[in-house]
């Protein structure tokens, strides 16, 4: 089962996650390097501060004399704790980095005003840490001579402004990434209120409307869904329109002959005469025979036009069809006097929708019969031609003029020559199955001007099998 969700909700959740790890630890290694580097500057501000003594001080105090140590203070005003800020006279942070000056006997000779009076480290030179009058420091020792100068900062006071300057870094990053996320929030909103425009559109349009939506106003991203919403509109149109169509169609074509059923059967119960009678009645079952027909193509048709697509491909041997669909016609052929001489050449199979090429065969067999010499003969051929399979059926009789022979594939369209008792569809649903099977169709005169020749060209497929060579004609005849 299916659950739905928000896409706004979805995509500020992966924003999120994503900035939170991708920030995140850029942040983090910002912070962890930003406070190794600045411990680094520490230490290396110690070594310069106690050599800068050594240049200054260490030296001039081996050669005094001093009972008492030397103390460098401050000014009083970097002495007021609580504010961190640059003073005129100097920075208070200048309180937490001390010195001493010892001798080589042990004497000290100066120190910083917040120095303590013990020693902070031995007489070791180079770096360290020393735990002295309650407090961590980080020390370096430089040797002058007979002088020993110390350097010193309490481990806390780095630690702390090492975290701030890392929270200097990464505080930004934060604010940053919640500002990203408000304003992706914000365009996600802007986005989706286009989506809710396009609905609110679609749910105030008439029912009724067969334009399409105007997507000019719209993001280009909804573009795809507004094309298959306008296709569908059309497709539905389409149909709808095929399915007024085929009722208004079937509402005239069938007007005619169920109105000629009617009087004959009129005519039939008015009849004085048996012979009249019969007249009649044959009449009347002709004119029913048409209906079934007509009636049999319009749902045909209808369905083959609702489908547009052939339901299943086989491969399915032509001749052995043709043979039973001429057999199937054999009544109609009888009642008009007509018999088919089937002329097939050795073919492969084809693939195709068997009841669909059952169907294409026997529509223009019908034709070929309905507006075919009374009494007649109808040829039906299958030829191998290079890269097809050709199925021809002529008769004779006045041939369709050039000016008609594209327009008998139109649904509906009558054209002078017809008996009446066709349907207006037989050549419209060879058309169309022809159509999805790749094939072509192609009318022409039998003669010059005299009867008509209808090809259907099917593609030959690639390693079809080849049916049994058929050798004569086969003679399908009235008795």
């Amino acid at each position: 089962m299916h659950t739905r969700y928000s896409s706004r909700r979805q995509i500020l959740v992966g924003i999120f996650v994503a900035m939170l790890l991708i920030l995140g630890g850029v942040g983090w290694v910002a912070k962890s390097v930003s406070e190794h580097e600045t411990k680094q500057v520490f230490s290396a501000r110690l070594a310069t501060s106690a050599r800068v003594l050594e240049a200054l001080v260490a030296r001039q105090l081996e050669a005094a004399t001093i009972n008492n140590p030397i103390i460098i203070s401050l000014p009083p005003e970097l002495e007021q704790p609580g504010n961190d800020h640059v003073r005129e006279l100097g920075h208070p942070y200048e309180n937490e980095l001390v010195f001493q000056v010892w001798s080589a006997d042990g004497v000290l000779l100066a120190r910083s005003q917040y120095a303590p009076t013990e020693r902070l480290a031995p007489p070791i030179p180079g770096f360290s840490k020393k735990q002295a009058v309650g407090h961590l420091w980080q020390l370096f020792v430089l040797q002058s001579g007979s002088v020993w100068i110390v350097a010193g900062e309490r481990d806390d006071v780095r630690a702390e402004i090492a975290q701030d300057i890392g929270l200097s870094i990464l505080l930004p990053l934060i604010i940053g990434g919640l500002l990203l996320i408000f304003t992706v929030n914000q365009l996600a909103m802007k986005s989706i209120r286009a989506v809710e425009r396009m609905s609110q559109v679609i749910a105030e349009r008439d029912p009724l409307s067969t334009e399409p939506i105007d997507a000019r106003y719209m993001p280009t991203e909804i573009d795809p869904v507004v094309k298959a919403i306008n296709s569908l509109i059309k497709r539905s149109n389409e149909l709808v329109w095929r399915e007024q169509r085929f009722i208004d169609a079937a509402a005239h074509e069938l007007r005619t002959p169920i109105a000629a059923i009617q009087l004959h059967l009129q005519n039939a119960l008015r009849a004085d005469k048996p012979v009249e009678q019969q007249s009649s009645l044959e009449s009347a079952i002709e004119a029913s025979r048409r209906v079934t027909r007509l009636a049999d193509q319009l749902l045909f048709y209808s369905r083959l036009n609702a489908e547009n697509a052939v339901s299943e491909k086989k491969s399915m041997n032509l001749t052995e069809t043709s043979q039973e669909v001429a057999a199937m016609i054999q009544p109609l052929l009888d009642r008009r006097q007509q018999i088919i001489e089937f002329n097939p050449d050795s073919v492969p199979n084809i693939f195709a929708d068997k009841s669909q090429i059952e169907r294409l065969i026997r529509n223009l067999l019908e034709n070929a019969a309905i507006h075919g010499q009374m009494p007649g003969k109808i040829d039906l051929v299958l030829r191998l031609s290079p890269n097809h399979v050709e199925l021809i059926v002529e008769n004779d009789g006045s041939s369709i003029p050039d000016s008609e022979k594209e327009r008998v594939f139109i649904p509906y369209y009558s054209i002078s020559r017809q008996s009446g008792l066709g349907s207006g569809l037989g050549l419209a649903i060879v058309s169309q199955i022809a159509q999805q099977h790749g094939a072509e169709v192609i009318i022409q005169d039998k003669t010059a001007g005299q009867g008509t020749r209808v090809t259907v060209r099917f593609p030959t497929s690639t390693g079809a099998e080849t049916n049994p060579s058929q050798e004569g004609d086969v003679g399908i005849s009235n008795a």
